[in-house]
């Protein structure tokens, strides 16, 4: 194997900028431990799939809004997701990081996720009369 092969896809600037690569997961996946820059509360995360733009978005408390909108538009290009969308143009990632000038940083809750399946492709058609008289038949018995 050539050294290029191994060294695997290269490295977003925009984790990079925000996050410091720790030690190697402790198996064959090749990814490593990533800590936040922006909190000391994470010290851990791995660094797989949205996990550390979604830590950006949903739970570092002391981010900065810019680069928490960053983050979102970071997973939305990723994945052409709408959520990012959504979370843009909420009132929690334009609200300021401290609430009413206190200095508790505001605290940001998970979203459910939307059901986006439809009754479009369900046709109910009317009961013939043959049908409605058995049925009512079946019903007395």
């Amino acid at each position: 194997m050539s050294a290029a092969a191994l060294a695997g896809r290269p490295i977003s600037s925009f984790i990079t900028d925000n996050f410091n690569r720790g030690e190697k997961v402790d198996n064959k996946s090749g990814r490593y431990y990533w800590s936040c820059k922006h909190c000391p509360d994470a010290l851990r995360i791995q660094g797989r799939d949205n996990q550390l733009p979604n830590h950006l978005i949903h739970k570092c408390k002391t981010c900065p809004v810019e680069i928490r909108k960053q983050a979102c538009m970071f997973v939305m290009d990723k994945a052409g997701g709408e959520d990012a969308v959504e979370f843009i143009n909420s009132d929690k990632i334009n609200a300021s990081p401290t609430q009413h000038g206190s200095s508790d940083p505001v605290v940001l809750g998970k979203r459910k996720k939307k059901c986006t399946s439809s009754l479009n492709g369900f046709v109910d058609y009317p009961l013939t009369k043959e049908q409605h008289s058995r049925a009512n038949v079946k019903l007395l018995q």
